[in-house]
């Protein structure tokens, strides 16, 4: 897989073809060979994060730098691995629980600042391993990160972690079919399951935070690495999965609160939007 990715990119490995991949002329493109022209910049401000009380820090492109971001977007056509989730088209939190539906023991592992530890160094090695030349790869990784890092708030962010993820996807996914696990993640969420107790888990585990430290991620201490049995409430991505797909009782509960007041006018734009995600999500539940 990974060598058809190079093989790829072999075609379109200089700023000409990078130009005929996202239709950013090449004086454009040039004006990003050795950092962020000073004419572009970002927008810095906090949202909270749900239920911890901290708050996430973003890094919002201006309008122009966004576009040429988003023209980036196109190298989401590359194949990545078939674990990874999330920023991928066709693809949802469905994709990302369904293959972990009903099993003896799921581990939950969170990845600590998964955006911030992506630097433009490592983008920069990535897109040369994938046979870029020197200069179109310094231009991306200029294209694609802020102050040394992917920047939490750009369109172009999701895309570029998947990339940088391939071989830490391509690992992790090795080491399960050797355990006779399922391997998915979902951003920064890594979900394993067995259907069986080999009494291994553990052994496992060490296995992985290897492959994770190796690959220049962490894991998030505060949430730790979670081992959850039938008898657990097993949850991945906000869904509950210990026989089907579902959501929580308590989201159930919100849905229903936030249509009651909908009905009654009450509810504030930015809830009606949220309450249509849910529905959404909803119907995609009943249809698996």
């Amino acid at each position: 897989m990974f060598n058809f990715i190079k093989d790829l990119f072999q075609r379109g490995r200089d700023i000409t073809e990078l130009e005929s991949y996202t239709g950013i002329k090449q004086s454009v493109l040039a004006e990003f060979s050795n950092s962020l022209p000073n004419k572009y910049s970002y927008h810095e401000f906090t949202i909270p994060k749900q239920r911890t009380g901290k708050f996430r820090l973003i890094h919002a492109p201006d309008d122009n730098l966004k576009k040429i971001q988003k023209n980036i977007l196109i190298m989401n056509a590359m194949t990545v691995n078939d674990s990874a989730t999330a920023y991928i088209k066709g693809k949802s939190i469905i994709n990302n629980v369904k293959p972990h539906v009903s099993k003896e023991i799921i581990i939950k592992i969170d990845l600590k600042d998964f955006f911030p530890s992506i630097t433009t160094k490592r983008v920069y090695e990535t897109f040369r391993y994938l046979e870029w030349d020197r200069k179109t790869s310094k231009i991306i990784s200029n294209i694609s990160t802020y102050k040394g890092v992917l920047p939490q708030g750009a369109p172009s962010s999701p895309v570029i972690s998947n990339i940088i993820c391939l071989k830490l996807d391509k690992r992790l996914n090795s080491i399960s079919k050797k355990y006779n696990a399922n391997y998915t993640r979902y951003a920064d969420d890594i979900t394993f399951s067995f259907d069986i107790d080999t009494g291994k888990h553990n052994e496992f585990i060490h296995l992985v935070k290897k492959i994770i430290s190796d690959e220049k991620f962490q894991i998030q201490k505060d949430k730790k690495i979670k081992v959850l049995r039938p008898h657990h409430r097993q949850k991945i991505t906000g869904l509950v999965i210990n026989q089907k797909i579902n959501l929580p009782r308590e989201t159930k509960r919100m849905i229903r609160a936030m249509e009651h007041k909908n009905s009654l006018g009450l509810l504030p734009t930015d809830q009606i939007k949220r309450l249509e995600g849910y529905k959404a999500l909803s119907k995609m539940i009943a249809a698996n």
